[in-house]
């Protein structure tokens, strides 16, 4: 499994998947046309407000399994069309991104 960090965290992030052995790539700050070239690439992504997943970045994710968002709504992730895989977006409940 291979996770994509495209946003701003806290290092405790990086700590909990190094210690359940996962890989992980932290790129920030990519512009839309950048992640949706490599977001297959990825079974996972993490984000916080700062990353808009798009229909259009979304389409193009036959890989991506699993879309986890650190901190409250997801105003920012667009709701996946047929030909993606259709990734979970498990709810973090009432818990902090801090």
């Amino acid at each position: 499994m291979k996770i994509l960090i495209s946003d701003k965290m806290s290092n405790k992030v990086e700590d909990v998947l190094k210690s359940k052995s996962i890989d992980y790539d932290i790129k920030t700050e990519l512009e839309p046309n950048e992640l949706k070239s490599i977001i297959d690439n990825y079974d996972g992504i993490l984000i916080r407000s700062a990353t808009k997943l798009t229909s259009d970045i979304l389409e193009n994710c036959s890989n991506l399994k699993v879309i986890g968002r650190a901190g409250v709504g997801v105003d920012n992730v667009a709701r996946p069309s047929a030909p993606c895989s259709s990734p979970k977006m498990p709810s973090s409940g009432k818990c902090s991104a801090r």
